[in-house]
């Protein structure tokens, strides 16, 4: 599998996250948990274009530091078999909702944003997709 492109903003306490189909690579990963860490990130929209592959590793990762920051998720992506999971692992009581990306508005509105903030949360996110979409030369969600 090829290599992503990942992209994020940190906006107050919320962090944006934009990826392209393929494998994270390990050293962009890293740098996104050290910044979410460092701004204390309580909610998050982690976005992808296609299928995301992240490692064990990076799987381990993300699930302790979305404890440690008790971080309340949205995810959006327009693959169905990634949002069956993300609403499977709602269940069993993690903070997490997902969407596609026609609906963002929604994601945002789940994490509870303020006016202000919710505004700029979506055009911060439109602004990562055409980003990651340029970085993989033009690449169009699935």
């Amino acid at each position: 599998m090829s290599k992503a492109s990942v992209d994020w903003v940190i906006l107050e306490d919320v962090a944006l996250i934009c990826s392209s189909q393929g494998d994270v690579p390990h050293d962009r990963w890293l740098e996104l948990m050290n910044e979410m860490r460092a701004h204390r990130v309580s909610r998050c929209i982690g976005a992808a274009l296609g299928q995301v592959h992240l490692t064990s590793i990076q799987r381990k990762q993300a699930s302790e530091i979305a404890d440690q920051l008790q971080l309340m998720s949205a995810v959006v992506t327009d693959e169905k078999i990634v949002r069956a999971y993300t609403t499977a692992l709602s269940w069993v009581g993690v903070q997490i909702k997902s969407f596609a990306w026609a609906d963002l508005d929604e994601a945002v509105r789940y994490l509870k944003l303020s006016p202000a903030t919710a505004e700029r949360a979506e055009q911060e996110m439109r602004e990562l997709r055409a980003r990651v979409q340029r970085a993989m030369g033009g690449m169009r969600s699935a």
